[in-house]
């Protein structure tokens, strides 16, 4: 979705913050208020939802296919 230029919103558990990072509105897993409450933000301020845009599109740059063979290959080089 960020790579699309969705503005995301995502539970805080698991890996998902990680790799979301501050692009994305993070919301408490199994918590419907608190996912209500970041879809009426995103739905009601446009200025932060293109915030989010811009932040996703920054964020999906730090993965690629590319980098993930590089950083592979380097982990098996040092072993």
């Amino acid at each position: 979705a960020m790579a699309c230029g969705t503005p995301v919103i995502c539970s805080n558990s698991s890996s998902l913050p990680e790799v979301a990072g501050d692009a994305a509105r993070l919301v408490t897993a199994g918590d419907v208020d608190d996912l209500a409450g970041a879809l009426v933000e995103v739905l009601t301020h446009p200025e932060r939802a293109s915030a989010m845009r811009d932040a996703g599109l920054r964020q999906v740059e730090r993965f690629s296919l590319s980098r993930m063979a590089y950083e592979t290959l380097k982990v098996y080089e040092r072993t």
